[in-house]
């Protein structure tokens, strides 16, 4: 595979020395417009055992841990945002390493992972590892890029292609707070390679810009319509 599809499945491209992430906490307005979503689903969270991958800053499992969770825990492969915890939400049991290397004999009512996917390369073993760390009847939730969404002229950023094949491409963007490369794949890969472990699809939700996202942004009033800018998708073991 090329350069940026290296960089994307990399468990340690959030350490590098180029980007900065710390502005990125539950203030924020792509932070707040993923919970806007994910909060539809708080009954899930009540007396429930959680697992998040990808914790980046806390703000998730935090929320989730307000709202009434039993056991909250949470994967998180960067050092930087391991530190940044550790000051900001001590309280919070986050272990640092990434899923592939994860091990408890713990098993989860929900597992959340956002936009987490796109920085991994073999889907199909951690949808295989997430099944197996589920209860009965668990569910996982995961925030995903929408495949022609990051194609659009939307941004005025340094952007960079590599196609993988028909359903999938990496895309490196340079902004103001650093470089970051994800896998974009279309959600028909997902369902796909979730199937062959047994998960049953539940739902797909298209993430449309909410009002307050496009407040804090004009730009994207133009997509209030689509396409989304990603898809929390829902599977149950």
């Amino acid at each position: 595979m090329g350069r940026i599809y290296k960089r994307a499945i990399d468990s340690k491209q959030y350490d590098l020395g180029t980007i900065k992430w710390h502005s990125e906490t539950a203030d924020s307005p792509f932070r707040k417009f993923f919970i806007s979503y994910l909060k539809k689903y708080t009954y899930l969270w009540k007396n429930a055992d959680v697992l998040e991958i990808g914790s980046g800053l806390g703000w998730l499992l935090n929320l989730i841990k307000q709202e009434g969770a039993n056991i909250v825990e949470g994967i998180e492969p960067s050092k930087k945002n391991i530190a940044w915890i550790k000051d900001n939400f001590s309280q919070l049991r986050v272990f640092n390493t990434d899923f592939q290397n994860f091990k408890t004999e713990r098993k989860y009512d929900l597992i959340i992972a956002v936009m987490v996917f796109n920085h991994i390369g073999n889907i199909t073993e951690m949808l295989a590892k997430a099944y197996s760390l589920l209860k009965d009847k668990g569910e996982l939730q995961i925030i995903v890029p929408e495949f022609t969404h990051y194609r659009l002229p939307t941004y005025h950023h340094k952007v960079e292609f590599e196609k993988i094949n028909d359903e999938e491409y990496a895309i490196s963007v340079t902004r103001d707070d650093g470089t970051l490369a994800d896998v974009i794949r279309k959600i028909g890969v997902y369902k796909r390679e979730a199937h062959k472990t047994k998960f049953e699809f539940v739902e797909a939700i298209p993430l449309l810009p909410t009002k307050e996202l496009i407040k804090s942004n004009s730009k994207y009033k133009k997509y209030e319509k689509g396409p989304p800018h990603s898809y929390l998708i829902r599977f149950q073991k």
